[in-house]
């Protein structure tokens, strides 16, 4: 097997594999976000760095909600191509 068949056979088993959810990063990101939120809170941080802080949360949060969503969605997408 040539060098450019051994890259297309890799390809192919790459594109075959199911794409990974981001939502466990997301997930790991909220809990961190939200523990530095707790903490700025305690420490009596500056409050336009809470709103930030806050803010960055929601964001992150709607993200999580938007990659829970998308497994459904993708598969429902790719099937009505097919």
């Amino acid at each position: 097997m040539g060098t450019g068949s051994r890259k297309l056979v890799a390809a192919v088993d790459a594109a075959e594999k199911p794409k990974q959810s981001a939502a466990p990063i997301f997930r790991l990101m909220l809990v961190s976000h939200e523990r530095a939120l707790g903490t700025a809170r305690q420490h009596g941080e500056p409050a336009g760095q809470i709103a930030a802080r806050q803010l960055e949360v929601s964001r992150i949060s709607h993200a999580l909600r938007r990659a829970e969503e998308l497994p459904s969605d993708v598969a429902a997408a790719i099937e009505g191509e097919a």
